[in-house]
């Protein structure tokens, strides 16, 4: 594992501390061959480490905010110095009274800037390190003040438990989807939506109503797939994976990961000046999440280029549309190709939940 950063930031500007996109749907989109190279946005680097499962020969991840690196740093240093029980506690995924203590281990390696950044973050102890992040910490709120006025505790277990889909349909659609509930989920959303805003430097103003879309996904979520086994969801209402963990985070992986962490690199730079600094043709696929969400037209098809310069032929892009629709531009129709049919068949199992459509491109 190496890491390229600039001087820490402070621990407010990390604004995910987890990956919201579903790693399971990442690894079928993407498509990796071992011995591949993949360029990956870092975000809450769960999804970049999760990918040293296909066997590439390296994962380069980047962020321009320093925080963000130094949380997907901790993750790695955490598969590296802890056992997987231990991993779980600290990131939040079950239950701990000693996640300082690991906190601790896991930092054993750490550079100064690491350790100083993590000693002026606040509640580690009490939600781990998938809890701290700005978004994360919009959706504890979420979770204590809003969603009580539409769904109790005893509903959420009741929503989360195992049952065949005919169950599934009649409880969403009889007790679940109330006027309160949608109501409810799109204050929500759109208080999640204006962190995201707000951080890549859209001062916008989102209305509930931006939610509309992705609240149809919900039904998706809760009655065409099985709720039980969605970690997001669990930790959406509950604020914890339980038993239903990310890939990254399943037992039968961990012990990969932590075996070729040396092969990804973390750079606390922008997508694009990372592609700028690669030679050309040497990357087969790119794992983009929602880049493109708060970016112009005209950055988005600029950086497309960037891509371009930097891929190899059949070489892959994987994006999520949440409110913005992000699809090659026509002028670039004749260097990448839309991957429709796998793009619909991964969309009908995508278990992300805050997100409308999952884009899957090819360059010819």
């Amino acid at each position: 594992m190496t890491t390229e950063h600039e001087p820490a930031a402070g621990p407010g500007s990390l604004l995910t501390s987890q990956c919201w996109e579903d790693g399971e749907t990442l690894i079928e989109a993407l498509g990796v061959r071992p011995g591949e190279t993949v360029v990956s946005v870092a975000a809450g680097g769960d999804n970049a480490l999760g990918l040293l499962i296909t066997d590439p020969a390296r994962v380069i991840a980047a962020d321009p905010s320093p925080a963000q690196i130094f949380c997907c740093q901790l993750k790695s240093r955490a598969f590296r110095n802890l056992g997987h029980g231990e991993l779980l506690e600290l990131n939040g995924s079950r239950f701990s009274i000693r996640r300082l203590a690991l906190l601790e281990d896991a930092l054993e390696d750490a550079s100064p800037d690491e350790r100083s950044f993590w000693q002026a973050v606040k509640g580690i102890q009490t939600v781990g390190i998938g809890g701290i992040g700005r978004l994360e910490r919009e959706l504890t709120a979420f979770r204590r003040r809003l969603l009580p006025c539409a769904a109790g505790q005893v509903k959420i277990d009741r929503v989360l438990e195992p049952k065949p889909a005919t169950d599934r349909a009649r409880f969403h659609d009889r007790t679940w989807d109330t006027v309160r509930w949608r109501m409810v989920y799109r204050v929500g959303f759109a208080r999640l939506a204006a962190v995201s805003a707000d951080y890549a430097g859209r001062k916008v103003r989102i209305g509930p109503e931006a939610g509309s879309g992705i609240l149809r996904r919900w039904r998706q979520q809760l009655v065409d797939l099985d709720p039980s086994a969605n970690p997001y969801l669990h930790w959406f209402l509950r604020g914890e994976h339980g038993d239903a963990l990310p890939l990254a985070y399943q037992p039968r992986n961990h012990q990969v990961i932590r075996e070729r962490l040396d092969r990804i690199t973390w750079r606390s730079q922008s997508l694009e000046g990372v592609l700028g600094s690669l030679q050309a043709g040497s990357v087969d696929r790119f794992n983009l999440n929602g880049l493109f969400e708060h970016t112009s037209d005209a950055a988005y098809q600029h950086l497309l280029k960037s891509i371009l310069r930097a891929a190899r032929p059949g070489a892959r892009l994987v994006y999520w549309n949440t409110l913005v629709e992000r699809s090659r531009p026509e002028s670039l129709r004749k260097q990448i190709r839309p991957l429709v049919d796998l793009a619909g068949r991964l969309n009908a199992v995508d278990r992300t939940l805050l997100s409308q459509r999952l884009v899957i491109e090819e360059v010819l």
